[in-house]
Parts: structure tokens; C-alpha cells; sequence
């Protein structure tokens, strides 16, 4: 299995995008809603031409699986998650091969671009807040997750930042902020939603001390 992480390629990858998110993708780290595929359709010009945005394709074997895109605030030094889908059964092979060191591999590019060459001392995510469930969609996990043994394999840059909460999302309503409405995708979820902020350790520092 020969499997390969790289930046998007404005001059071959988009007819393969399309194709991507017309397979009913596995995501992971969101949450699918009505009408995703043909927004994340509408939105390879921008993934190809803004420069805000951090775009990582994976292949297996010379066929495009993957995508995993971040993007970097306009107005603060921070980024957010983005998606992160795989073509339907990709995401298991590619486990099976070897999903730690994959997964790693692309952790350490997606953070050595934002964290390294841009300079960004924070970065969001969100995710599904169901209360009766357990592991990564509740709140704090996340972060036990990312500290443990296995987050440390899967992310290891993640050691160097302070979690906090940013904000939860209550079921059909929209956060008051403009930064929490991009980083929920500009729309009304139907689930509860919550936004963490990783900081880090030198920056979150500073922030305590002025809390």
C-alpha cells in the first residue's frame, strides 16, 4: 500500500475533489448536515485560490482518498479545523495498513504549516455535544484524548497547548460572534454544538494571568 500526504495541487486535484465529496465521504471531527456535499463542491475554487486556507490531499496508491483543510483567521493569529473526509472504506484500509503513523504524518504537516510557517498561537474546533454519549464528542475528552498515549501518537504537537472551552451551541440557534459562526459552518445545526480553543503554553500563560 503506497500512500501519500501532500499539499493540494490547484493543476490536477480538482476533478478528483468533485469525485471525492460525490462518494458520500466518511468525515471525522464534524458533523454531516443537509447539503454539505454540494457546498464543499462549491467551495474547491476557494480551497484552490485563498490563501487563507491549508489544504492536505491524501492518496493510496495514485488514487486521491482524502482531504484534511484548516483555515487561518483573518483578524487574530488562530485557524480552525476544517473538514476532514475520506472516500467510503478508504479510511479503514488506510487504518489497517497503518493509521497511527498516517495520521501522525498528517498532524505533523497541518500543524508544522500553521503553528511553524504562520506563526498562529491558537487553533479551534467543534463537534456534536450529545451528553448521552462518551469518548471525543463530549466535552474535556477531547483533550484527555490528545494527552493520553494515543493522542500523543496521533498528535504529538498537541502536548504544547492549554484547552479551553469557547463556547456550546444549543440545538437550532446560531453563536453570537461571527468567528463561532464560521468555525459552525454558517449554519443552524440540528444538534448541540461546542467549540474548543487549544492555545499555546506561552500564550495561554499570558491569558490566565490576565484572567
Amino acid at each position: 500500500m503506497n500512500y501519500i500526504i501532500r499539499p493540494l495541487d490547484a493543476s490536477k486535484d480538482e476533478v478528483e475533489l468533485i469525485s471525492l465529496f460525490k462518494s458520500n465521504p466518511t468525515t471525522l471531527l464534524m458533523q454531516r448536515s443537509p447539503g454539505l456535499i454540494d457546498e464543499m463542491i462549491s467551495m474547491i475554487p476557494t480551497l484552490i485560490n485563498n490563501p487563507l486556507y491549508f489544504t492536505l490531499v491524501t492518496e493510496l496508491d495514485g488514487e486521491l482518498t482524502g482531504i484534511l483543510c484548516a483555515k487561518e483567521f483573518e483578524f487574530q493569529p488562530a485557524w480552525t479545523w476544517g473538514y476532514w473526509m475520506h472516500k467510503p472504506g478508504k479510511l479503514t484500509s488506510i487504518w489497517l495498513e497503518d493509521g497511527f503513523k498516517i495520521t501522525k504524518m498528517l498532524t505533523d504537516q497541518l500543524f508544522e504549516e500553521m503553528e511553524d510557517r504562520r506563526k498562529l498561537n491558537r487553533f479551534f474546533w467543534s463537534f456534536p455535544d450529545d451528553q448521552n454519549e462518551v469518548g471525543v464528542k463530549k466535552a474535556g475528552s477531547m483533550d484527555r484524548l490528545l494527552a493520553s498515549n494515543i493522542g500523543v501518537k496521533l498528535m504529538p504537537r498537541a502536548r504544547n497547548y492549554t484547552f479551553f472551552d469557547d463556547c456550546f451551541i444549543p440545538v437550532g440557534t446560531m453563536p453570537k460572534y461571527p468567528y463561532q459562526q464560521a468555525i459552525a459552518g454558517n449554519r443552524i445545526q440540528d444538534v448541540d454544538i461546542r467549540i474548543r480553543m487549544g492555545v499555546l503554553n506561552d500564550s495561554a500563560k499570558e491569558i490566565n494571568h490576565v484572567g
